[in-house]
């Protein structure tokens, strides 16, 4: 309704457009950060409490990680 009124043109949709988009980018990869910190620290302390080794604790971490990755990806 802006547009057709005049009051943005298409530049401005255009450039409303690619700020959203790297909004979204940013807010998604705060996302996945905050989940995987949380994942990490839910497995440090598995490891802690000797639930599972270190080194097991090192593959689900990395197991996580790639999770996390595949999912952003079908996001996009």
């Amino acid at each position: 309704d802006l547009q057709e009124s005049g009051v943005l043109t298409d530049k401005d949709i255009k450039n409303i457009d690619e700020y959203m988009d790297k909004e979204r980018t940013k807010k998604n990869a705060e996302m996945k950060e905050e989940i995987y910190k949380n994942e990490c620290e839910k497995i440090d302390t598995m490891v802690s409490q000797k639930v599972i080794t270190k080194e097991k604790g090192n593959k689900l971490k990395s197991a996580v990680k790639k999770n996390l990755d595949e999912l952003e990806k079908e996001m996009r």
